[in-house]
């Protein structure tokens, strides 16, 4: 059953499908600051050099085929969106559809995936019946985002 959470590589529009909803979200506002020390000051100065915001959240992905086999080939899908295509092409931004305007206009780098496979099956080739799958994402924009673009609500659609 689908959880109306979908992963679009925005190059190629293949889709990975979420069976279901994670528990949680873990949304990471990151900054970066360099620190200046002067000579004989108690404390540094800051300066501040950039930020960026990261997503993660963990979720399971169960066989739906006879073979056994799509749990890793989602799982190898997902990997292959954290790199780059070889020497041939640069790392695909993804999209995020998630029910609504949650992650609308958002873009995405897929930054890292953790897998564990489990519940080994010897009749389906060794093929795992479910995998645990850990994603972290990089949110990417075209320009430097305002505070007021950061504190907008999302308006539902």
């Amino acid at each position: 059953m689908a959880s109306g959470i979908v992963i679009v590589d925005i190059v190629t529009r293949d889709e990975i499908q979420l069976q279901n909803v994670p528990k949680l979200v873990k949304h990471k506002a990151k900054t970066k600051h360099n620190v200046i020390r002067a000579m004989g000051a108690n404390n540094p100065k800051y300066h501040y050099t950039g930020a960026e915001d990261l997503l993660s959240f963990t979720t399971t992905f169960y066989c739906d085929d006879a073979g056994r086999a799509d749990v890793v080939e989602i799982c190898r899908k997902m990997e292959a969106l954290t790199k780059n295509d070889g020497y041939a092409g640069k790392k695909h931004e993804v999209l995020l559809v998630w029910y609504g305007p949650l992650y609308s206009n958002h873009r995405f780098l897929f930054m890292e995936v953790e897998y564990t496979w489990k519940q080994f099956n010897g009749e389906y080739d060794g093929y795992p019946m479910c995998a645990e799958v850990s994603m972290k994402f990089a949110r990417v924009t075209t320009g430097n985002l305002t505070h007021d673009e950061i504190r907008t609500t999302i308006t539902p659609t």
